[in-house]
């Protein structure tokens, strides 16, 4: 918006990164990117929308994604990202997002539940009482 402003006051497009620099920080801007953005504005188009790109799209259904891997939580990443067409970094990135993670070949929640934490303390006294039941050295 602010290389606009600067296109539609008659600026350069030096002139305009620098300007940005100094107001949000050094790296903010470059000269490049704003020669890039009032090329295109002097063609007339003062769109700031990003424009659609060629190649896959990265859309990917999280409640789809989800009902799949609770109806078969052995799935791969790679196999589900064959399954919804999208590369298995996408997959990985949604599953992350909606709470899960691969451990021991299966999708699990990445924090415990109520009921999981609950179930700590009994798993632990039994396995103690275990170990001090049985003698290894006797």
């Amino acid at each position: 918006m602010c290389v606009l402003y600067d296109f539609k006051v008659g600026l350069s497009a030096s002139a305009s990164s620098c300007r940005i620099c100094q107001a949000f920080g050094e790296n903010s801007a470059n000269d490049r990117t704003a020669r890039h953005w009032f090329q295109k504005f002097r063609s007339g188009d003062v769109s700031l929308a990003d424009e659609p790109r060629s190649g896959r799209t990265h859309v990917l259904d999280d409640e789809a994604l989800k009902a799949a891997i609770e109806e078969d939580s052995d799935l791969m990443c790679e196999e589900l990202a064959e399954r919804f067409h999208v590369s298995a970094e996408i997959v990985r990135l949604h599953l992350n997002r909606i709470g899960k993670s691969y451990r021991l070949s299966k999708w699990v929640p990445h924090t415990l539940s109520a009921a999981n934490k609950e179930q700590r303390v009994p798993s632990c006294l039994s396995l103690l009482t275990r170990r001090l039941n049985t003698h290894i050295f006797d």
